[in-house]
């Protein structure tokens, strides 16, 4: 068994207070409502309004300046997957270059987000099929045995709260932004896509859908 790990740890830059936490409803996309805690801030946040009206973006920073804290928020009329699907890497460069910085209520659930899944699928997709073939699978680098790899396996945790975020990892087009959308608060109550998004190569570091908060 082969394990390639990440771990990042990060504060917000501005962190939220304790003190301004609730519950809340937070609206599935079953239309089923689960009862969740909020934690809220008044300030500067950057905004991002995808020109198609596919998704809206809230960017917080973190204390380390080329890592950004992504809350994508999908449209009444797409799902967290559907979009996933169609999410180009263009997409996450914009919704960092071409946000608005304004001042707004914000309010985002606290939440604790386990997952596991198989990425065999996904390689043999982008044509990464040797490995797992009794044959033509070359291992030699790392191990004089014959090997082939049965099985990848990618598991992530990331826990967000009033000081930021703890997240782990370990694994077995060009948009314009259209005009400004006013609005007085940006409150992720409905399900959304989380990302560490890296500045200097806008490349994820960490992404998670987030259907429903309360359940790991």
């Amino acid at each position: 068994m082969l394990i390639n790990v990440i771990f990042f740890k990060s504060e917000w830059k501005n962190s939220f207070n304790v003190d301004y936490s609730y519950i809340d409803k937070f609206h599935k996309k079953s239309g089923s409502d689960v009862e969740v805690e909020f934690t809220k801030q008044n300030g500067f946040v950057g905004v991002f309004d995808d020109e198609k009206n596919r998704f809206q973006a809230l960017c917080l920073d973190f204390k380390f300046n080329d890592l950004v804290g992504l809350f994508v928020q999908f449209s009444k009329d797409k799902t967290v997957h559907g979009l996933i699907s169609i999410l180009q890497f263009a997409d996450l460069k914009n919704c960092v270059d071409l946000i608005h910085c304004i001042n707004l209520k914000v309010s985002i659930p606290k939440f604790k987000i386990q997952s596991m899944s198989s990425v065999n699928e996904i390689l043999y997709h982008m044509g990464v099929t040797e490995i797992f073939d009794d044959l033509r699978c070359n291992l030699q680098n790392i191990s004089n045995q014959p090997l082939k790899v049965d099985d990848i396996v990618h598991s992530s945790t990331v826990e967000i709260d009033e000081k930021g975020v703890v997240a782990s990892a370990a694994t077995a087009v060009r948009v314009n932004c259209k005009a400004f959308v006013k609005r007085s608060g940006f409150i992720l109550d409905s399900p959304l896509l989380f990302i560490i998004l890296d500045r200097q190569t806008n490349l994820p570091l960490f992404m998670n859908a987030i259907h429903d908060p309360t359940q790991l």
